[in-house]
């Protein structure tokens, strides 16, 4: 059988589009022909009409998710489904996708518990994470914006956020808020913003401290963080942080909030403010495990029986 993907690639940036670039360059690396469908282009629905053929679908919108489940399990496809995120499968629309899939990954222990409870077959704890085989080296200008705010400041610390995001109560699911309140307080700290959107930038050109910048163009993130002493993981909601496994494989200091189960060697703040006291804890990493093989076996049941 043929296997697609269905979802989106870079732009825009962001956890989930970095995870299909990556698995669809390590299935092409084990000459493993897969198809890609960019769900938002109406054209390559055709491909859903092809004989035979599984679908693996990360979508995080959790309607659309369920209309493409339903409508490949009507058409007797084998349908396989990411969920990027936090999950306890009460929303109906998850229910539904969970149970009409013939295989889940789930990225992270809540969500798998979650799922033990609705179908003991066909679900796997797997991780998002998949490493980068080549990094982009950012442009001489922000090389220089970088460097000079490293001589200014004691520590660097870098986060991403891929777009402007509220949670279900309507916070900001990156708390910008804070996190741009915290660095106005503690100038001796910088902070390197990855802002592709621009959306960030925006909302706090005004409050923005001199020790704050915000990238808005197109970059490799990994290359921000090879120029970092930190991470920083400032999240209300999560699933498996490919950021953060990032920043653990190339051996940098991770401070997140525990919002969601992290890997080991990531210091837990459960506050902004907390940030100051765990920039100076010491660390330890664990370099996290390449999960495309883990992957590969849910996908062998199927396109290598």
């Amino acid at each position: 059988m043929k296997l697609y993907i269905v979802g989106k690639v870079p732009p825009p940036i962001g956890g989930v589009t970095i995870h299909i670039s990556r698995l669809l360059n390590n299935l092409k690396d084990h000459n493993i022909f897969c198809g890609f469908i960019d769900y938002k282009n109406i054209w390559n629905y055709r491909y859903f009409f092809m004989i035979g053929g599984v679908y693996h679908i990360h979508l995080s919108n959790k309607w659309m998710r369920l209309f493409f489940v339903f409508v490949l399990k009507f058409l007797l496809k084998r349908v396989i489904v990411t969920f990027h995120g936090k999950y306890d499968f009460s929303h109906k629309a998850d229910l539904l996708a969970l149970q009409l899939c013939d295989e889940a990954i789930l990225l992270n222990n809540f969500t798998y518990n979650a799922a033990k409870n609705v179908k003991d077959k066909g679900i796997h704890l797997i991780g998002a994470f998949i490493p980068p085989k080549e990094l982009n080296p950012l442009k001489p200008a922000l090389d220089l914006m970088i460097e000079k705010l490293k001589k200014d400041v004691d520590i660097l610390c870098c986060l991403n956020a891929s777009v402007y995001a509220e949670d279900e109560s309507g916070c900001d699911i990156y708390m910008g808020a804070e996190v741009i309140d915290f660095f106005n307080k503690n100038r001796n700290i910088g902070l390197i913003f990855s802002d592709p959107s621009g959306m960030y930038s925006e909302r706090f050109v005004a409050t923005k401290p001199d020790n704050v910048i915000f990238i808005v163009e197109s970059h490799d993130f990994v290359s921000v963080l090879l120029k970092s002493d930190v991470f920083i993981r400032a999240t209300r909601k999560d699933g498996d942080s490919i950021s953060v496994k990032e920043a653990l494989y190339f051996n940098k200091k991770v401070i997140a909030t525990g919002c969601v189960d992290r890997p080991m060697g990531v210091l837990i703040i459960n506050d902004i403010n907390e940030i100051g006291e765990k920039i100076n804890e010491k660390h330890f990493s664990i370099k996290p495990v390449d999960n495309f093989e883990q992957i590969l076996g849910v996908y062998k049941k199927y396109i290598l029986s």
